[in-house]
């Protein structure tokens, strides 16, 4: 009796053993994919290619997309505006490219980019980088014409003064973004590293300090295809973390 209740506890605590051992690899497992295969949108690929492009952290880049157009390729807003990053169309043409193809989401991030990059690259009066996001990000929403004359009216330039003289809706846009930019920082920070580190192992060097873009009379290249928009040499800092319309200012703003 007592040798088969003995064989009966080994038993038991051989199955409770492989249990534990068969729960230990699906929480592994479940980690792993956590951390290796994080990602935000099915847009990552495009928007990390863009972003690093023009020097900013892809996952600013994508809270921006996410506060535009909830990452919609097809979107187009009570004003017009069209795509993921709910560019105007008449943007679009001034920058020569054809309105159409704003919902082609490759056209609609490249393009909001840039756009960035220069709202970003005319900041150079701005005392923090956080300023100098917020302020952007703000122009990008309400228009740099209107951002200009705001800050005449605050008395630093800064964003927590310039933020009263401006819309509602650019006043929730910015906080919008930077809350979901630290979001995405803390899902995907393991495999940011990674990314970093093969990154940093291929090579890759960082965009000269003020070197302009090429670029034809207007500003952009005039062709359609991806390859054809210019690239930012200005690197952006976004450690100190950082429409829908943009309206005819922008081509003062040039």
């Amino acid at each position: 009796m007592e040798s088969r209740h003995h064989k009966t506890s080994q038993r038991r605590k051989r199955r409770c053993l492989n249990l534990f051992g068969i729960i230990l690899l699906i929480f592994s497992l479940c980690r792993g994919a956590t951390v290796s295969e994080a990602k935000i949108s099915k847009y990552d690929p495009l928007v990390k290619k863009h972003a690093r492009r023009y020097g900013f952290d892809w996952r600013l880049i994508s809270a921006q997309i996410y506060a535009e157009s909830s990452f919609r390729s097809d979107v187009v807003s009570y004003a017009g505006a069209v795509g993921l990053m709910q560019i105007m169309p008449s943007t679009a043409k001034w920058l020569g490219v054809d309105p159409k193809l704003l919902t082609k989401p490759e056209v609609s991030i490249s393009l909001g980019c840039y756009y960035d990059w220069r709202l970003y690259s005319a900041l150079k009066d701005t005392d923090t980088e956080r300023n100098r996001l917020a302020i952007t990000l703000a122009s990008y929403n309400c228009g740099p014409g209107r951002m200009r004359r705001a800050r005449r009216k605050s008395s630093n330039g800064s964003w927590a003064q310039v933020k009263p003289y401006l819309p509602k809706e650019t006043q929730h846009y910015v906080p919008k973004i930077f809350s979901k930019y630290a979001e995405y920082k803390k899902i995907t920070l393991r495999s940011e590293r990674m990314e970093a580190s093969e990154w940093r192992r291929s090579e890759a060097k960082p965009r000269a300090a003020d070197d302009a873009p090429p670029r034809g009379r207007k500003g952009w290249s005039g062709r359609i295809t991806p390859v054809s928009i210019p690239r930012a040499r200005k690197s952006v800092s976004t450690s100190a973390l950082g429409h829908t319309s943009q309206d005819k200012e922008f081509r003062a703003s040039a």
